[in-house]
């Protein structure tokens, strides 16, 4: 998988940041040739299984980092990945959730 894209948003995916940095560097070329800009302020990012400190740079500067986020309902932490998105649904269940538990417990 290479980048995910929703509707009016992207996901860029890499394995590291340098890479981060020249994907958005050619989006931001390829907006700015459309027209188009990238806010910053709407614009974030999230390292996941790295200790670089290397910022992500938009030219008007270096995009926000954060540690989790909320996207159509499907949460992501940076720590635990999607498990907190998982607790999260079980917990709309309700009740229901002791028999999914149980049910995926017999698999």
């Amino acid at each position: 998988m290479e980048d995910l894209e929703f509707a009016d948003d992207l996901a860029p995916l890499s394995h590291s940041v340098n890479n981060m940095q020249v994907k958005t560097e050619d989006l931001e070329a390829s907006a700015a040739f459309e027209g188009l800009g990238i806010n910053k302020d709407n614009t974030k990012i999230m390292k996941v299984k790295t200790d670089s400190s290397q910022a992500v740079t938009l030219v008007n500067g270096s995009i926000d980092e954060v540690q989790k986020f909320t996207y159509l309902g499907s949460v992501v932490d940076v720590t635990k990945g999607t498990e907190q998105d998982v607790k999260a649904r079980l917990e709309k269940l309700g009740p229901l959730s002791r028999l999914w538990t149980s049910y995926g417990n017999q698999r």
